[in-house]
């Protein structure tokens, strides 16, 4: 890691457990320091382990088993101390006598090498970091989820239900009834094909403003930049104003993540006005979009912004003047920033697709209303033993929408629970 810093930079910010390795022989050296310094105790929180390996050079055959673990506590206690963490977050590792324990399936000398509880606070720590981000996520679909189909349930059901009651009311009616209530419908089409031109429009202006969002996330001027500073890097005797020239690109991007977060909100408030329009015109049901914020990726582009300027700072300046590393650093920097901002589009597409999806599903379900409603009064015209039947039909179909609903309330309260 000492060795290859771009690469602790580049992925640091976006691990879900860090473990740290020292040597228990040496303990923590002035090296070990600076790197847990600089790049991992700031931003790794609670997820940083430390590893104290070479436990095995503290086993001393000529010394007591209690005075060997007092050995290893109190040097447990220094690292922990030196790293300002909890002892608990410290532990004495033999990565030798571990793989040899493998190697010969000795039990007892693998409990005894540390490793296997090194590997459970590993794998605890990653998996509730991992657990709270998709907990969080899971939450707010499932909220969403519930809300949206719960929406489009009561729909439904309100329109099954004023298909019935008009159906009820044509029991012994005439025919001219029936052709009144086909020229009804009729003029509600074509209201509604009207509204489809709406719609239309609605889908190329929200495809016009996501494209310019797409421009904002483009990676291809990052990669730009980071070309034109090492082709002038590498042509320099003396490779100065690197940092400068950094703080200048981080301080554009993050210019770049505001306004892009700017024209998601005049996106939803673009596409919530066009929802509340059409649940006005059409009573549909169509929820507002969420509100989209980029604030936690904000926050890690800060970190890793933070963490290569401070890395090309000091000492580490002189190392810049190897083109091989000045060549690695860059890199890995283009390539952490550009799934930064990979990731911050998908989720933009995401978020974009589930509000247009929502409006489409209530579209698709209206046509198929009218459809129906039609040919049910087409056939009641022809014939009134019909009639009968399409009575039953609804009454069914609003019975299934009730068991519907139920068994989607207990399956998010499942998920919730599991």
């Amino acid at each position: 890691m000492g060795a290859e810093p771009e690469l602790t930079l580049s992925l640091i910010p976006a691990a879900n457990a860090v473990v740290f390795v020292l040597g228990a022989d040496t303990g923590v050296t002035r090296s070990d320091l600076d790197i847990w310094t600089q790049h991992i105790g700031p931003h790794s929180g609670t997820q940083a382990l430390v590893a104290l390996n070479k436990v095995d050079a503290l086993w001393d055959p000529l010394r007591t088993p209690a005075e060997i673990g007092a050995s290893i506590r109190r040097q447990v206690e220094t690292t922990a101390e030196t790293l300002h963490l909890p002892t608990g977050r410290v532990y004495p590792v033999s990565a030798h006598k571990a793989l040899l324990a493998r190697i010969h399936g000795d039990g007892a000398l693998l409990a005894r090498s540390g490793l296997g509880q090194l590997e459970s606070a590993l794998n605890r720590t990653a998996n509730l970091e991992r657990r709270g981000m998709l907990q969080g996520a899971l939450d707010d679909a499932l909220q969403q989820v519930q809300s949206d189909f719960n929406k489009q349930l009561c729909k439904q059901l309100q329109d099954a239900q004023g298909q019935l009651d008009d159906l009820h009311g044509l029991r012994g009616k005439n025919a001219g009834m029936v052709a009144l209530m086909l020229q009804r419908l009729a003029a509600e089409r074509n209201e509604f094909d009207v509204g489809m031109s709406q719609v239309l429009a609605l889908r190329a202006v929200n495809s016009r403003m996501l494209e310019k969002l797409r421009a904002q996330f483009g990676a291809k001027s990052v990669q730009e930049d980071a070309e034109r500073l090492q082709s002038r890097m590498n042509g320099a005797l003396l490779k100065v104003g690197v940092k400068g020239e950094l703080t200048r690109i981080f301080s554009d991007l993050r210019q770049r993540l505001q306004e892009a977060e700017t024209q998601i909100e005049e996106i939803r408030q673009m596409l919530a006005a066009a929802f509340m329009r059409a649940n006005s015109e059409f009573g549909f049901t169509v929820s507002s979009p969420r509100v989209l914020r980029l604030g936690n990726l904000l926050l890690e582009f800060d970190r890793v912004a933070h963490a290569y300027t401070e890395h090309l700072s000091g000492v580490n300046w002189f190392k810049l003047q190897s083109g091989a590393y000045l060549t690695r650093t860059l890199r890995a920097l283009s390539a952490r920033l550009r799934d930064l901002f990979e990731r911050a589009l998908r989720d933009v597409e995401n978020w974009d697709q589930s509000a247009m999806s929502q409006l489409d599903a209530q579209v698709r379900d209206r046509k198929r209303q009218l459809n129906r409603r039609l040919s049910t009064l087409q056939r009641i015209e022809q014939t009134k033993d019909s009639l009968q039947d399409r009575v039953a039909e609804l009454q069914a179909q609003i019975a299934q929408i009730d068991v519907l609903r139920k068994g989607l309330d207990a399956q998010i309260q499942r998920v919730r629970s599991a």
